[in-house]
């Protein structure tokens, strides 16, 4: 993809690496990955990540949702939309700005990341463990995965 050179760095923080797992909701065989990201990776970052380590290709919407799937307290963390139009999606964040390492934590350990609004591709992602930064490698980092997405 044409985003994925653009967003390989090294850490800049303290906040060290997340190892993520991301499982695509629904499939069988059950289709996952194993990532590396900077903790203080954006959303839009981390959607590049999910993206090239799945295989998707991104061509559709997507968003991030953590929280309780109807619950008042539901966080969701997208594209903003030129309109400024929420008012069937509810309160959105930008996920230019918004930081994983801001919801994904000590308390909050996983997320829902949907791509293709209407087919919905739902992945859960699930903070696995927090690791300390290696200088000399660039992220992000696909290390363990089985089985290919649908075409």
């Amino acid at each position: 993809m044409w985003y994925s050179l653009s967003i390989m760095k090294k850490p800049t923080n303290s906040g060290g690496i997340f190892q993520l797992k991301i499982i695509l909701n629904d499939s069988i065989p059950k289709v996952w990955r194993r990532i590396l990201v900077p903790a203080d990776y954006t959303f839009f970052a981390l959607h590049c990540a999910v993206q090239d380590a799945m295989g998707w290709a991104d061509g559709h919407l997507h968003g991030f949702y953590i929280g309780e799937q109807k619950g008042r307290n539901r966080v969701i963390i997208e594209s903003p939309h030129p309109e400024k139009d929420d008012f069937y999606r509810g309160q959105t964040r930008d996920e230019r700005t918004e930081r994983v390492a801001d919801y994904l934590g000590k308390s909050v350990k996983q997320c829902v990341y949907c791509y293709d609004f209407g087919d919905d591709w739902n992945h859960t992602i699930l903070l696995e463990r927090q690791l300390p930064q290696d200088p000399k490698a660039s992220y992000p980092r696909c290390v363990a995965g089985e089985n290919a997405c649908p075409p």
